[in-house]
């Protein structure tokens, strides 16, 4: 049973009701981005998955940022990387052939989207049976991740995740820029659809000269309210619409919201 999650340190599931873990078309995780439970941006995301049979599960974690609260980027990170991991051997080899599509927002995108890495280049991640690689048949598998802090530059735009810019730097305590994932999403590639609002500071960022720092950081905070949070949930917003349909080379750069 979903419940049984509970049992790997995962404290509690959202959306889990525990009954016949393996009911259904597949299993559907969301992991939410910063402050954003219950995750409103990407419920429209979701919602897609539930009408086709999925059962949602939404994965719990701190998801917030020091200093907005108690816990850092880098935490949350840490936390979350093998919770999801965890969440995901056990429903593979408890539900083998099942469908499973994974859903993540802002920090939840560079989780999800570091847990696919691992499970698409076949390296092992953190389980409650150890160190395991976790495999999944690429058909079996979906991947959509909204607002991704290290989304990779598609042909024809300069802008991309905002941690591939600044790798290995640390903004301040507990805040780590990565820079880009080794492999990309290896084998599983084709499965993963990345979304993002043109301009967004987070996904669509480009690295400024030194000269012009503080005001791209003004911008970039002009962005964030007017794009980063205009994912969902209202119709028409990029959560709400199925991004496969919209994606070239497994991007979505989605236009942004008209201003008011």
């Amino acid at each position: 049973m979903l419940a049984t999650l509970v049992g790997f340190g995962m404290g509690g599931a959202a959306h889990a009701d525990g009954r016949g873990s393996c009911a259904g078309t597949g299993l559907a995780v969301v992991v939410n981005g910063t402050n954003d439970t219950p995750p409103p941006d990407i419920e429209p995301a979701l919602d897609r998955y539930v009408r086709r049979g999925y059962r949602p599960y939404t994965l719990p974690y701190p998801a917030t940022v020091w200093p907005l609260g108690r816990y850092s980027y880098d935490d949350n990170v840490r936390v979350a990387v093998p919770r999801l991991a965890r969440v995901l051997d056990w429903y593979t080899t408890t539900c083998p052939g099942k469908a499973i599509a994974l859903i993540g927002f802002s920090q939840g995108s560079r989780i999800v989207g570091d847990v696919v890495s691992a499970m698409g280049n076949g390296r092992p991640l953190p389980t409650a049976r150890g160190m395991r690689t976790i495999e999944v048949p690429a058909d079996r598998i979906t991947v959509e991740l909204y607002a991704d802090p290290r989304r990779e530059p598609v042909p024809g735009r300069p802008g991309a995740g905002v941690e591939t810019l600044f790798p290995n730097t640390e903004v301040y305590p507990g805040l780590t820029m990565t820079g880009s994932r080794p492999g990309g999403f290896g084998h599983l590639a084709h499965r993963v659809v990345e979304v993002c609002i043109v301009g967004d500071p987070i996904c669509d960022s480009v690295r400024p000269p030194d000269v012009a720092l503080v005001p791209t950081l003004i911008v970039g905070v002009f962005r964030f309210s007017t794009r980063h949070t205009h994912y969902g949930p209202e119709p028409g917003r990029p959560a709400a619409v199925d991004p496969w349909t919209r994606a070239i080379d497994g991007t979505w750069m989605a236009p942004p919201p008209p201003l008011s």
